[in-house]
């Protein structure tokens, strides 16, 4: 399905991330799991957007800690924390 696909992906792109959201837009906060390789994408969306990870925290209602692994891969990318990251850092391309 959509999660083996994401899987595979060597680099996610922003298309990858908004096609991620929309494949999984029914499933319940608890299931947040996905191996989906997009940190160095929100990585990179966060700091074109001139945002620290504290403010990116802050402005997600999340901890930094948490925020490093999902943007380091060691934390599961979950649809909600992708659609954040797209609002407060953009994702127009």
């Amino acid at each position: 399905g959509v999660q083996g696909e994401l899987c595979k992906l060597e680099t996610a792109t922003i298309a990858d991330l908004k096609d991620y959201i929309t494949a999984h837009s029914e499933y319940e906060a608890s299931r947040r799991m996905v191996c989906f390789r997009a940190g160095p994408l929100l990585r990179k969306m966060r700091n074109e957007s001139k945002l620290s990870l504290r403010k990116m925290a802050k402005k997600t209602e999340l901890t930094v800690p948490y925020l490093s692994k999902v943007e380091n891969g060691h934390m599961a990318l979950g649809p909600d924390l992708a659609r954040k990251y797209l609002e407060f850092c953009g994702g127009n391309d």
